[in-house]
């Protein structure tokens, strides 16, 4: 089954679990993390995925500048020999995904991390590799934000794209709303992530593929 961390657990907590884990979810923010679990259930994988830690950053730029880093350092220094896959879960913002993508290939490259050229495997995701002495470590970028008509005009893509993209399937918004919107977050309430456990899963995986794709990669790839 899936385990939670936060970014505010102490460290001694984060490296006791991290060490046993096949595979890490990083995400941007809580709700991320939230949606990630809330999937993984939905589409019945969550016993499956044993020995997957998924955590929030509180934040691109701390996702980024210090937990991603720090995990890498622990892999490619042995102090976590487990670990076989790295996902990471960010929104596109006002980048394109493939952007983003590059934003945090060239950050890894920037402090010496040897990353192959990454490649797109599903819609929003990318799959590379990091070189650590004895092998390597699967990186998997999922891109929240949807692009297609009529989300195409929006001035940021976040993960409330998705949601909105749930509500306009059950009929709560039009695509009018969407048109006219500068944001999913607009037309998003704290409340729509209840759609989440009410919505059908094959809307889900629809609204939400990207997430689906690097559950069932890991699935698939992890030792």
């Amino acid at each position: 089954m899936l385990i939670q961390l936060k970014a505010s657990d102490s460290l001694t907590t984060i490296l006791s679990r991290v060490r046993k884990a096949k595979a890490l979810i990083l995400c941007e923010g809580s709700r991320d993390a939230e949606t990630v679990k809330a999937i993984a259930r939905r589409i019945g994988l969550t016993e499956r995925l044993e020995g997957i830690i998924v955590t929030d950053a509180e934040g691109i730029n701390t996702l980024r500048r210090d937990f991603l880093p720090a995990v890498l350092a622990l892999i490619i220094g042995k102090v976590v020999t487990r670990l076989g896959s790295v996902v990471i879960v960010v929104d596109a913002n006002r980048e394109k995904p493939e952007e983003r993508v590059r934003s945090l290939i060239d950050s890894l490259k920037s402090r010496s991390y040897e990353v192959a050229e990454p490649k797109p495997i599903c819609v929003n995701v990318w799959h590379t590799t990091v070189k650590r002495a004895d092998g390597e470590v699967q990186l998997l970028i999922a891109v929240n934000g949807v692009l297609e008509e009529p989300f195409h005009k929006l001035e940021a893509h976040e993960l409330e794209d998705h949601i909105a993209y749930l509500k306009l399937m059950e009929g709560l918004i039009a695509s009018e709303d969407l048109l006219e919107a500068r944001k999913a977050s607009d037309l998003v309430k704290l409340g729509d992530f209840k759609l989440l456990d009410e919505a059908s899963a094959d809307k889900i995986e629809r609204a939400f593929s990207h997430i689906v794709c690097v559950l069932r990669e890991i699935l698939q790839r992890k030792v």
